[in-house]
């Protein structure tokens, strides 16, 4: 007679634990497909059901996380900002808020690598299945405007930001044994996004990036500098000072100018919104109009993620934020976690000309900005 007490046990049944973790993979995955042009191309409402229904099982499960563990008072006190944050974010129907409320929630019961690597395998899993549709012909390979190749996407800026965060995570993941396959990798990412779909944005990220990396891990020694780590740290808040000042100065200066055509005409762009809906202190509506005398510009969306946040969101949303994202790049600095600030830093400068930044599905970058008042960084897999 067999006995089998000795084999490895091939299958086993997931723990909580992993069931939390794939649900947020999942979660993002669907994210991406839906949010490509997959929401434009089948509008069936039964894709925005499914849609909420993501939404409600992460509730549940951020309910179900929270009541069966206790807290320190800080802590709690975290929860009680989150939930005040959400309160207002729901009083005003902004969407976008309280899902970064409500992911920020979910992502604390997480250690920093299981919030990569749910990033990771879930962008991973969402990009390929846009472009595995698009090439099947289910989805638009080429934008309708200038046929840029966008892979069922629907620009080729979202797909440039999609793999320069997947190569960013990947090499994150990998940080103490980095390897030569890796990094070609990045190199073919880097080419393909120059030359192949034109998103100058995500190329200067790769080079941002790989600037820094090669900074932080050769010559750690600038990083003492205080004058360099106060810059970094405020980053946030110079870019947001300057898009002001851009949006708000246009056609006032030759030098406004070139820095509109520097910027493709986003200057110009960020004026006619600041002039026609300037900043509030809590979240307004764009009145988006468009007839054959007026057309409002980009109908209501435009690119710059620290002007477009403070129009749509208001001073007191966009002054949260702002301040958690430099409270976050302090704390990397503190712990020496430098594989994290890097991602950090180029995902905040990429939020000077792109709007990715402050999403909850595209970047783990705002939502760890968040879970970090809650100490997110010094908290370990066994704390979680």
């Amino acid at each position: 007679m067999k006995t089998y007490s000795n084999k490895k046990i091939l299958f086993s049944m997931p723990s909580f634990r992993d069931i939390y973790k794939y649900l947020f993979i999942l979660n993002i995955a669907y994210q991406i497909i839906f949010n490509s042009s997959w929401r434009y191309t089948y509008t069936n409402k039964v894709w925005l059901y499914l849609d909420y229904s993501f939404f409600a099982v992460v509730f549940v499960m951020v309910i179900f996380r929270f009541f069966f563990r206790k807290y320190s008072l800080k802590r709690l006190l975290y929860f009680c900002f989150l939930f005040v944050i959400g309160l207002v974010g729901l009083k005003f129907r902004n969407i976008s808020i309280m899902l970064v409320v409500l992911y920020s929630f979910y992502i604390y019961f997480m250690d920093y690598r299981e919030i990569l690597t749910s990033f990771f395998c879930g962008t991973l899993l969402g990009v390929a299945g846009v472009s595995l549709l698009a090439v099947l012909g289910l989805l638009p390979m080429h934008d309708n405007i200038k046929g840029f190749l966008v892979f069922g996407f629907r620009n080729p800026n979202t797909l440039g930001f999609y793999m320069i965060m997947l190569i960013m995570e990947y090499i994150l993941l990998k940080w103490d044994r980095p390897n030569k396959i890796m990094w070609f990798v990045y190199g073919a990412i880097s080419f393909f996004e120059a030359f192949i779909i034109k998103d100058s944005t995500a190329f200067v990220m790769s080079i941002v990036f790989l600037l820094l990396f090669l900074i932080f891990r050769f010559k750690p020694i600038i990083l003492a500098n205080k004058s360099i780590r106060i810059f970094l740290t405020l980053l946030p808040v110079i870019l947001t000072v300057i898009s002001l000042y851009l949006a708000s100065t246009f056609g006032q200066s030759v030098r406004t100018l070139k820095w509109n055509v520097l910027l493709t005409n986003r200057s110009y762009i960020w004026n006619y919104y600041f002039q026609n809906y300037p900043p509030q202190i809590f979240p307004q509506k764009i009145e988006v109009v468009t007839n054959w005398i007026v057309n409002t510009p980009g109908n209501g969306a435009f690119d710059g993620a620290y002007i477009y946040f403070l129009i749509y969101n208001g001073y007191f949303f966009a002054g949260i934020f702002i301040a958690l994202l430099c409270y976050f790049i302090w704390n990397c600095f503190k712990h020496a976690r430098y594989d994290v600030l890097i991602m950090t830093i180029t995902v905040i400068v990429s939020g000077f000309t792109e709007n990715i930044m402050f999403s909850s599905y595209q970047s783990p970058v705002i939502l760890m900005a968040v879970a970090a008042l809650g100490g997110i960084l010094t908290t370990t897999k066994e704390e979680v």
